[in-house]
């Protein structure tokens, strides 16, 4: 079976990202939208080569 070379990263060793999603909160109502940015900005910012929506799901928990 095929296993994903891919590391696996999370929110929590992004300590700036809080701060930077608290600009965007007046524009972010909802919760589903703060956590689908908070996972897209997780995986721009991880070191996967390949930063497209197939390597970003497999790098970022939750991300489907």
């Amino acid at each position: 079976m095929y296993e994903s070379r891919v590391a696996r990263f999370s929110p929590a060793t992004l300590p700036a990202l809080d701060e930077c999603l608290a600009t965007f909160q007046v524009h972010l109502r909802r919760s589903e939208g703060k956590a689908a940015l908070e996972r897209y900005l997780t995986g721009l910012l991880t070191e996967v080569a390949n930063k497209n929506c197939d390597t970003m799901a497999a790098a970022v928990p939750g991300t489907r």
